[in-house]
């Protein structure tokens, strides 16, 4: 059973979406909102039920504007001339697609980090202490401390 759509025909019309086509129109909510779930998690804003629960605002506008794309220009020209006629495309397909910066913002609602840190420790970590040994500056000046290192055993 397929999920039901993060956004309605009446979210559409709100932002002065041309639904007439209501067939094309909710066949667009229903693939963005499944590109949205690819981003999220299947199972985010549904109940145990499979009932929709209430969307975050800004993944109900992610997926009018994904929609709105495809309805608006459904030929993804991104740019057209006139003299010796040329004409530059947005996407290769006129599909819904997700923006870099939309599912940065998907991720962002669902509390999914992006960028995380990670802390290694070194497998080459000196085996003597060497707080007592300084190194020559070639050309003169103070010589420079090799330690103190670290106490591996705290």
């Amino acid at each position: 059973m397929a999920s039901p759509a993060l956004a309605t025909t009446d979210d559409l019309e709100a932002r002065g979406v041309d639904t007439s086509d209501a067939a094309r129109a909710q066949a667009a909510l229903d693939d963005a909102s499944a590109f949205i779930r690819d981003v999220a998690s299947p199972e985010d804003w549904l109940d145990d039920n499979g009932n929709l629960e209430t969307v975050p605002d800004i993944v109900v506008a992610i997926c009018c504007r994904a929609v709105q794309r495809s309805l608006d220009n459904p030929q993804a020209v991104q740019a057209e001339g006139i003299g010796s006629y040329n004409v530059t495309f947005a996407n290769s397909s006129p599909d819904v697609y997700l923006t870099k910066a939309e599912r940065a913002s998907i991720r962002r609602a669902v509390g999914k980090v992006t960028l995380g840190a990670v802390t290694i420790e070194s497998p080459y970590a000196p085996r003597h202490d060497f707080s007592d040994i300084y190194m020559d500056v070639e050309g003169g000046g103070d010589p420079i401390p090799m330690g103190p290192w670290p106490n591996i055993s705290e």
